[in-house]
């Protein structure tokens, strides 16, 4: 399957802007405490490198690392400083070497379907160390906007993954302590969180 996360593709996206730089990066500083103890993270879907931003800031000494499908914001993450890959979700499992602590994939799942999605998760569990924590982040369809227009906005968007089917995902997946809960601001995101079982 072509890299559905191309730059051509976030052409045609109502998403894909620089506007709510501001509102995103804040509503982001949300998740650093999850990875206060992370010393090596993953930014899956990194864009122009907002989660690197922050973690950089709590941690100047983590070894951090984005991956993107989109050259020129993966070009924008290494004028910050940061190491970034130009790596489609595919490609993740072979271009990518594990031992991370801590994995943030920011609306990614939405553009994959069903068994894409196991694949891709599945990645990232065996991308994680025992303890390590994941975090998704996805358009949330219980929201009455999302479901009516609002996932539809973006034309690479394939289909919607509820908070209960993340929470049997990962759990089935064999990630302990997953809950889901929604943002209470903006689009009201579903973000699931999950820990790798500790040896």
């Amino acid at each position: 399957m072509e890299n559905n996360m191309s730059a051509d593709a976030q052409s045609f996206s109502l998403y894909h802007t620089d506007k709510n730089l501001a509102a995103t990066r804040e509503l982001m500083r949300t998740y650093i405490p999850l990875f206060a103890q992370c010393k090596k993270v993953l930014d899956i879907g990194c864009g122009p490198g907002l989660f690197l931003e922050l973690l950089r800031e709590q941690n100047s000494s983590r070894t951090l690392l984005g991956i993107d499908g989109d050259p020129s914001m993966v070009a924008r993450v290494r004028e910050k400083g940061f190491d970034a890959r130009c790596v489609s979700v595919q490609e993740i499992a072979s271009a990518v070497t594990g031992g991370f602590d801590g994995i943030y994939a920011g609306h990614i799942i939405e553009h994959l379907n069903g068994n894409e999605a196991l694949d891709f998760l599945r990645t990232c569990c065996s991308l994680l160390n025992p303890g390590g924590v994941f975090l998704l982040k996805t358009p949330n369809w219980n929201i009455p906007y999302v479901r009516h227009e609002g996932f539809w906005l973006d034309i690479t968007h394939v289909r919607p993954y509820p908070p209960r089917l993340l929470e049997k995902m990962l759990g089935d997946l064999g990630l302990v302590n997953v809950r889901t809960f929604t943002e209470n601001i903006g689009l009201h995101d579903a973000v699931a969180v999950g820990v790798k079982k500790p040896d």
